[in-house]
């Protein structure tokens, strides 16, 4: 759970009650004597349900505990006590400290009305990144647009209905979209941006749903919770959300903690409940405040087309729409939860008011330059050490120069065309997640070495180290090793991307002079993959092709230990076996896979088994300097490229592994289930796209290879001809084939 705090200084508590009289039992905190006694010690100030309303049966029964004592001694006490069947505390986002933050050169207007929300959104700093897009079109759903208003000229793409007679969608429109600079009355704060006015003649939500039929990704609500609270709406505002549609509606106009008519919708992600904060960043005492509310914005006596001064969270709920502009006028790949997160991330904390709950005023208020700077990321050249932990965009490439380290704890998210370049001497540590913020796959990771320096010598190569937890998802490539670049992938998921890890080609080499005469020898390839996923599945429809897990040419010593290669993924129309991928595609490279020992003891007492599944080839080794009779080019230093399979599971593969060309090949206490393949389309039922499968087959010249002390085991399913080991045109030197096993297969 992502928390975005109000004047709490430390992170608080999320508590799950187990026992019926440890809930909060207002006006007491609590009429439980021990939690009483532990909240008293440890001065507890709220104690509430965190998400009312929400549909998430685990979220119902989640409490937030705030305290001005120590947390952590808190929650010691909490678990201790029996009445609580979880505590943790919660991951807080901090507002931003200093707000505003100012920048060096705002955006002046002569606009006679300009309005406090130029000042505490921080309009004009916002404005010397972008004023909006005038591609960006944002709805409103509201009672008449005035399109003869000269701050509106030019601004309204169209009207859906017949205006009506009460003055309010014209000053609302006028939030968002009026002229600035241009000496009348006020201005917009998304003045480029453009705008789409529906009339609202019934029920709001007929102009809303057709605002959203109609394509639009903001609609602006300046009405009470739109007056509903049933599930019919949620399911509808759902579907937006879902579909690309954020939604902003003003929190309403009555008294602090009135009744919320939106719970119904109001925690859907995507939908942003806006409330008023007034131009010294306090509350404002006759519009509404509740645990519904996400951020405020301006709204109390802000400038608008109708009158210098006006009140009201109408005003607010525009407010945010045009800071969501914004957001998507540098960032059009941002959905509506991601537009959400932004906003509430950036805000900035109101002042304290003694009748207001923290959690009442959601946020903060909006900033809306921190918002705008926050969407449009990161990127081109790193100049000191950074840290990121929470939810970072890179638009265009980022890159890591020699001697900067990058470390990532949060998500980064990268658009189509841009990708994290680490160059000779860089180094990244992944922790978080790498993946796409548009429809279609971002680039990947670059690891870029020097070819012609040895991966001893410091500050040559490019390092990127991935730990337990870390994912790579949704790239053209996942990881692309270049001259010898270098990665340390340990514990992380390889999830959709064309292929997982790529070795360009790279022969490190000893650059020392002792021993004697070891100087230029070959050394094995750096870096290891221990424990790794390479998953191909349905989640992400613009997938590339199924290309490999890690695709390797030219390079030697590269150790798999204990990963899992898996393709899970409906292949359409598939035309050949490699439509299903490859595990590990290996060419004129050599490679070792094994199994990962768990615990401390020697032998170890147990092991995860590097495991392919689903795939055309779980392993392909072959060579690219074979000639038109199937020899071998041994002028080439990767001819000869023994490689190592052992302690290994195949299941569903057409060829477990296929070996072309490549001698000395190690193949020894592998498993290899048979008998079934996965479906060939998802209209063809179980029918598979071929009725032949494949154990381990070795063709093409290769000598010297050890298949010993396998299992080939079929299972009756949908493959009819299941052969273990399949071998032709093979060379005459020393070939063992020695004690497997094979069971129900059509031949050994």
């Amino acid at each position: 759970i992502q928390a975005f705090g109000q004047w709490t200084p430390q992170p608080y508590l999320y508590a799950y009650p187990s026992d019926p009289t440890a809930y909060p039992a207002p006006p007491n905190l609590t009429n439980n004597t021990n939690l009483s006694a532990i909240f008293g010690q440890y001065q507890v100030i709220a104690y509430y349900q965190s998400f009312p309303g929400c549909q998430t049966q685990e979220l119902q029964n989640a409490y937030e505990i705030h305290c001005n004592g120590d947390i952590d001694g808190l929650k010691t006490a909490l678990e201790s006590s029996g009445l609580f069947s979880f505590v943790e505390k919660a991951a807080l986002y901090s507002p931003a400290n200093n707000c505003p933050t100012g920048c060096p050169n705002p955006v002046n207007v002569n606009d006679p009305t300009p309005g406090y929300q130029l000042d505490i959104t921080e309009a004009r700093c916002t404005w010397t990144i972008t004023k909006g897009d005038p591609k960006v079109v944002i709805a409103v759903a509201d009672t008449e647009f005035d399109l003869n208003n000269p701050d509106l000229q030019g601004k309204i793409v169209s009207v859906t209905g017949t205006n009506g007679t009460y003055v309010h969608g014209t000053p609302v429109s006028g939030m968002i979209v009026a002229a600035h600079d241009n000496n009348y009355k006020c201005a917009g704060l998304a003045p480029d941006c453009r705008l789409a006015g529906y009339v609202v003649s019934g029920p709001v939500w007929n102009s809303v749903w057709q605002a959203y039929l109609d394509g639009h990704r903001i609609i602006n609500v300046s009405w009470k919770g739109a007056g509903t609270n049933d599930m019919t709406t949620a399911l509808a505002v759902k579907e937006m959300t879902e579909n690309g549609t954020l939604l902003v509606v003003g929190a309403g106009n009555d008294s602090l903690g009135a009744p919320a008519p939106y719970s119904a919708y109001a925690n859907i992600p995507g939908v942003i409940i806006a409330s008023s904060v007034s131009d010294d960043g306090s509350v404002h005492e006759w519009v509404d405040y509740n645990e519904y509310v996400d951020i405020c914005a301006p709204g109390n006596g802000v400038a608008t087309l109708q009158a210098p001064q006006t009140w009201g969270t109408s005003f607010s709920a525009p407010s945010v729409c045009a800071a969501a502009g914004l957001i998507l006028s540098v960032n059009t790949c941002l959905t509506p939860a991601e537009i959400e997160i932004i906003l509430k991330a950036s805000a900035c904390p109101m002042v304290p008011h003694p009748q207001v709950q923290p959690n009442w005023v959601g946020a903060g208020y909006m900033n809306m330059y921190q918002a705008v700077l926050l969407a449009q990321g990161r990127s081109g050249t790193l100049l000191q050490n950074e840290t990121w932990d929470d939810v970072t965009y890179v638009p265009n490439n980022l890159i890591v120069p020699s001697g900067i380290t990058l470390t990532i704890n949060g998500d980064v998210k990268f658009s189509e065309g841009a990708g994290l370049v680490i160059q000779p001497g860089g180094r990244v540590n992944l922790y978080g997640t790498l993946t796409n913020s548009c429809m279609g796959p971002w680039d990947g990771v670059m690891v870029e070495g020097m070819a012609g320096e040895s991966q001893y010598t410091a500050g040559k190569h490019g390092r990127l180290y991935t730990y337990d937890g870390a994912v790579i998802e949704n790239a053209l490539t996942g990881v692309k090793l270049i001259d010898g670049g270098i990665i340390y992938g340990k514990g992380t998921t390889f999830k959709n991307n064309g292929t997982g890890v790529t070795y360009a080609p790279y022969s490190n080499f000893w650059p020392f002079q002792v021993p004697a005469g070891q100087f230029g020898q070959p050394r094995n390839h750096f870096g290891s993959l221990s424990n790794c996923t390479f998953l191909f599945n349905d989640d992400f429809n613009n997938a590339s092709l199924i290309g490999a897990g890690v695709d390797m040419l030219e390079v030697r010593g590269i150790g798999i230990t204990g990963c899992s290669f898996l393709n899970d993924r409906t292949i359409k129309n598939p035309m050949s076996n490699a439509d299903y991928g490859y595990g590990i595609k290996a060419t004129d490279a050599r490679f070792s896979v094994a199994s990962l020992g768990i615990g401390n003891t020697y032998p170890p007492s147990s092991y995860d088994h590097t495991a392919f599944k689903g795939l055309g080839y779980g392993v392909y080794v072959g060579t690219a300097q074979s000639g038109t009779n199937g020899t071998i080019n041994t002028a080439d230093d990767f001819v000869n490229v023994p490689y190592t399979v052992l302690q290994a599971t195949f299941t569903e593969c057409i060829y477990g592994i296929h070996n072309r060309f490549v001698s000395q090949g190690t193949i020894v206490n592998d498993t290899f289930n048979m008998g079934k393949l996965p479906p060939a389309g998802s209209l063809s039922g179980n029918t598979p796209f071929t009725n032949i499968q494949v154990g381990v087959f070795i063709e093409d010249g290769a000598n010297g290879f050890e298949l010993q002390e396998n299992q080939f085991i079929k299972v009756d399913a949908n493959v009819e001809y299941a052969y273990g080991t399949y071998c032709q045109n093979l060379g005459w030197f020393n070939n063992d084939v020695r004690s497997n096993t094979y069971t129900n297969v059509e031949a050994g």
